[in-house]
This record gives structure tokens, C-alpha cells and sequence, in this order.
């Protein structure tokens, strides 16, 4: 049967003075129709070059493909005209994304530009394309999707961005899905649903999915076939049950070990850090916070909400997007004002600060954002955008540069990356970034907003290592805000499930992981990928 995809010995090149000549060398696949197959492998390996080589978006002339061949039905994508391509990206083979913030366009409604695929494409009437439109944003599991559609991103949560991407790519159902990292930023019940839809859209069309991940419980839910990469080479590829449960290459092995358990870590909670009985942090008494919506109405984002946290202590929060996290993590941060109720830290009340006396402040609790790219100034060098902080407190620029060199070692990167800029990272070197940030304050508290959601699985065990070692050594406070149970039950002490908004569980990780009592939080732990086969 003839693949819908067959890529043949590609090389991508890289510019000058990268850390090696290709991205990609002398690789081969081929995706046939209704076929899944996953590529995985370490942040730098390639895989999200590969996927954009084949829609030609390689950022030329720095980044190329130096030969090989890619054929789409027969047609090889590297020797066709521009318009010829045009005509095939969103029609024929759609792409997902890994970072939607960037990706959609931040001045046009996700409606508009959806709709915009529909009218380069098909020949639909205006009430056509719109009753089209919300019948895909239903399929993905977006609510209202009336109000979804005259939303602009911003004003979505990341989740729901992403979802957003999803349904754009998957509305005129195309013969070839690309797919990079699509449910990174998705918690797990919904990570669940598109995988399905996925595979649902694939059944009854038969498209072939080249799924790009660093998730081996996703590859273990939806892979035929699956390629390993490390350093632009596949090492490894084979039905999916073999790489898994018989992995044969050394890089395949140690990619396996640092998958995080979904059992906890034993963790020494009678005494010291992050102990009952250790000093309180954090006291948040009954928060509230409502938000406007558009057309009229209210929401909820945030519904009476209350915790403690110890210093030295790590909690999670958990819950589906829009549970209302990330909002509760922004009234904590004063980055919103809550409508009632009060935030305590280390004996200060937030709320009563003027806007000097809370800058005074600012360097006690610091954050790490989800989205690594579009919390970083674009326009800024790597060593600019870690110090400032510092520059604000007027720190010698001897103090500012030794610190920030430490603070690129600590997170494992090449102090050269001082001096370059963000796009010229992958998603999990920018992420690095933002957490060596975030750590030159020397903060008390830190919040991380989905911190190691972009990262690839050694990295990410890496980070949370680090995480939890410097943690221990500044008796450091943590918030770590996550859709991954895995992650949660390697670095919190305890866990708050959050839904709608309000809290429906709360208590020491061991005790939620062994015997969740809410159905929530049940079904939550039953949406993890793969954790019956990764586990």
C-alpha cells in the first residue's frame, strides 16, 4: 500500500556556528493512511524541524532542507511551487502547533480565524462555514462555543487556546494531521477527549497522523509505529509495543527510566521542610474572584477559596482547564485583585500593600508561566532577560552577570546563551530560561503555572529535580500548578483539586493518589495516558 507520506534520507541544515551541521540526517518514515505514527524524543532532536520541513515553514535561509525527498500522494513537497503548497497547508495536511499564543494571531477572534481556513478552502456561505465552526469547537470539548469564537486569545486559557489550534486543524478533516505536542497544554480528562476525536476523524477518513510528543503515556494511547530520535537521527523505531515494552537502543532506555510515577514519592512529612507543623507561608482565606464575560453574564473563576502552605512546602493544584488555577495563581501573584477575602505572605497581608511597598515585595514570591515564549521579551538577550530583576534593585552589573551565569548553569544550559535570543531555543530550552529567572530573586515562594508542561521527559525530570534539590537548600516554597498527576506526585506534598472554580479536595499527595475521594478527582486519575502501560 503506498504511504500518504514518505520522507526519504532528509537532512535539514542548520546555520553557522550551531552546535552541529544538521538538525535532521539521512532520515526515514512513512505515515500510511490511517496510520499513527509518533516521534519522539529530547527537546533539540529534530522532531518539531521534521514537521515543519514537510509544510515547508522552515525558517529559510538559516534552517533548510540541504536533500532528501518528501512525498505527499505521490508529489514531492520539497520541488513544488509556493502556491502549489499553499494550496495543500490547511486543505490537505493541517498542522497543531506546540505554543498557541503564538501561533494564532493575538488582534483577530479565534472565530475569525478559523473561519479564515473555510474561506481559503471551500466554497461555504457565511452561516455554513459558522454552523461548521461550532459544531468542530463542540467536538473538541470547548464551552459556548458561541462565546468561544468572539473571544480573542487572551482571553482564553491555555487549554482552551490550544483546543482552538486543534479544532482549526482538524475542520476540513485532511488527509495528513502534523501534530506537535497538541495536548501539551491540555489537562488530562480533555487530553483523553482529542485523542479520541483523533482517532475517531482517522476511522472515518482514514488520515494518517504524524504525532510529534514527549509523552510516552500518549504515545502508549494513540501509536501504530513509532521513531526515536536524538540529535536529528532516528535510533530507534518499531510497532509501538516493542519500543515500549522492549526498548532496544541505550537513548530509548533512558528516555523509558525518566518517566515520572504516578505513585508518589515517599516523602518525610513528620519533621522539617514541608512538614504539618512547619511555619505558615502562605494563608489564603476565602478569595473570590468574578470576571465579566463578553455579551453580558458573569464567571466564577475563582469561588471561595482558602489554603495554607508551609514553609518549605509543595502544593499542587490540579484540575481540568478552566477549573480556575491559573486565576487563583494571578490573585496570589497580585497580578489580579480578588473581589474578597485575604492573602497572607509570611505574615504580610498582600492586599494592603500600595503598588510601592508591593514592588518592595515582588522579589519575595516569583512565577514561571506556562508559556515560555510569550512570557519572554523577544527583543531581549537571554542575559538581559534573566538579570533584570536585578537591574531594577540597581545590583552591581559584576553582581548581575555572576549571578545570572550561575543561575544558566544551574538550569544546564551553555553560559553562550547569555547572549542570544528566545527564538533562537526550543520550547523546553526557553522554559529553562524562564525558571533561571525566576530563581536570580532569590524568592521565598515560587509559582509554577504548568512549568514542565513543555518539556520533554529527561528534561522535565531533570527540572523537577533541580526544583525539589533547590527547594531543600533555600527552604523554598512552592505553588506547582499542573494538568500532569505524574508530575504532582513527584514533587508536591500536598495536592488541592480544583473544579469550577471552588475546591473539591485537598491533602497530603500520598493520601489523595492512594484513595481519591471526590468523583472528580476519580475521574481525573482514570483520564491518565498510558497508566496502565507506563506505570
Amino acid at each position: 500500500m503506498t504511504p500518504v507520506l514518505e520522507v526519504t534520507d532528509l537532512d535539514i541544515a542548520l546555520p553557522g556556528g550551531a552546535d552541529r551541521q544538521y538538525a535532521v540526517s539521512g532520515l526515514n518514515f512513512d505515515v500510511h493512511k490511517g496510520e499513527t505514527l509518533c516521534v519522539i524524543g529530547e527537546s533539540g532532536s529534530g522532531k518539531s524541524l521534521t514537521g515543519k520541513a514537510i509544510l515547508r515553514l522552515l525558517p529559510k535561509p538559516h534552517v533548510r532542507v540541504a536533500q532528501g525527498r518528501i512525498l505527499f500522494e505521490g508529489t514531492d513537497l520539497v520541488q513544488i511551487g509556493d502556491e502549489s503548497i499553499r494550496k495543500i497547508r490547511g486543505n490537505a495536511i493541517s498542522m497543531i502547533f506546540q505554543e498557541p499564543m503564538t501561533a494564532l494571531n493575538p488582534v483577530l477572534t479565534i472565530g475569525r480565524q478559523i473561519e479564515e481556513v473555510l474561506i481559503e478552502h471551500t466554497r461555504m456561505s457565511r452561516p455554513e462555514r459558522w454552523k461548521r465552526m461550532r459544531e468542530i469547537l463542540t467536538e473538541t470539548n470547548l464551552p459556548d462555543p458561541e462565546r468561544i469564537l468572539n473571544s480573542y486569545p487572551h482571553q482564553l486559557s491555555g487549554g482552551q487556546r490550544q483546543r482552538a489550534m486543534i479544532a482549526m486543524a482538524l475542520i476540513l478533516e485532511p488527509k495528513l494531521i502534523i501534530a506537535d505536542e497538541p495536548t501539551t497544554a491540555l489537562d488530562v480528562t480533555t487530553q483523553a477527549q482529542i485523542l479520541r476525536l483523533m482517532k475517531q476523524i482517522q476511522e472515518r477518513h482514514g488520515t494518517g497522523l504524524l504525532f510529534i510528543t514527549h509523552d510516552f503515556g500518549v504515545v502508549s494511547e494513540i501509536a501504530d509505529r513509532v521513531i526515536v530520535m536524538e540529535r536529528g537521527r532516528a535510533v530507534e523505531s518499531g510497532p509501538v509495543g516493542d519500543v515500549l515494552h522492549a526498548p532496544k537502543h541505550p537513548y530509548t532506555q533512558s528516555l523509558m527510566a525518566a518517566v515520572p510515577s504516578l505513585s508518589p514519592k515517599p516523602r518525610n512529612r513528620t519533621s522539617g521542610q514541608g512538614a504539618p507543623n512547619a511555619p505558615t507561608l502562605v494563608a489564603v482565606e476565602n478569595v473570590s474572584k468574578t470576571y465579566p464575560l463578553m455579551g453580558g453574564g458573569s464567571m466564577k473563576a475563582v469561588d471561595n477559596v482558602s489554603l495554607r502552605l508551609g514553609v518549605g512546602e509543595t502544593l499542587g493544584i490540579v484540575g481540568e482547564s478552566g477549573s480556575g488555577k491559573s486565576s487563583l495563581a494571578r490573585l496570589l501573584l497580585r497580578l489580579s485583585e480578588p473581589d474578597e477575602g485575604t492573602i497572607r505572605l509570611d505574615g504580610t497581608d498582600l492586599l494592603a500593600l500600595n503598588r510601592s511597598q508591593l514592588r518592595s515585595k515582588r522579589h519575595l514570591f516569583q512565577v514561571v508561566f506556562q508559556d515560555p515564549y510569550g512570557s519572554l521579551n523577544p527583543r531581549w538577550t537571554v542575559g538581559r532577560i534573566i538579570g533584570e530583576g536585578l537591574r531594577l534593585r540597581n545590583e552591581p552589573q559584576r553582581k548581575v552577570l555572576e549571578k545570572s551565569e550561575a543561575m544558566i548553569d544551574l538550569v544546564g544550559l551553555d553560559r553562550k546563551a547569555l547572549s542570544r535570543f528566545p527564538h533562537e531555543f526550543s520550547g523546553g530550552q526557553r522554559q529553562r530560561i524562564a525558571i533561571a529567572r525566576a530563581l536570580i530573586m532569590d524568592p521565598k515562594l515560587l509559582i509554577a503555572d504548568e512549568a514542565v508542561s513543555a518539556l520533554d521527559v529527561s528534561v522535565q525530570a531533570q527540572i523537577l529535580e533541580l526544583l525539589d534539590e533547590i527547594k531543600k537548600r533555600l527552604n523554598l516554597s512552592m505553588i506547582f500548578i499542573t494538568h500532569d498527576l505524574r508530575v504532582a506526585a513527584n514533587i508536591c506534598d500536598t495536592i488541592m483539586v480544583m473544579q469550577s472554580g471552588r475546591v473539591v479536595e485537598s491533602g497530603p499527595v500520598e493520601t489523595i493518589f492512594k484513595a481519591p475521594q471526590q468523583e472528580y478527582t476519580q475521574r481525573l486519575f482514570a483520564a491518565v495516558p498510558g497508566r496502565l502501560t507506563t506505570d
